[in-house]
């Protein structure tokens, strides 16, 4: 029951001064979009698949060890790493 009351005086207090009641909403409601944004945008380049015909042009190139690079069409049939690791 004490958090109706404390609802019924935010709700007093935000009609008697209506400039800061619509500062906060816009600062609420622009907070929602830039994070709506940001949300679409790691999405489109981290989750998303790549379209069909733009997926076509990727191609992945493997390298051997020993100088030697591969389109994936090209290359033989041995194995061969994606990551060449060296110690240092």
């Amino acid at each position: 029951m004490g958090w109706l009351l404390d609802l019924k005086y935010s709700l007093r207090t935000l009609t008697k001064v209506p400039s800061f009641s619509l500062l906060m909403l816009a600062i609420i409601i622009g907070s929602l979009l830039i994070t709506s944004i940001g949300f679409n945008f790691v999405y489109t380049i981290t989750v998303k698949p790549l379209d069909s015909e733009i997926e076509q042009s990727v191609r992945m190139v493997r390298h051997n060890g020993n100088g030697s690079h591969f389109l994936n069409d090209d290359a033989p049939n041995p194995p061969f790493s994606l990551i060449s690791i060296s110690a240092a």
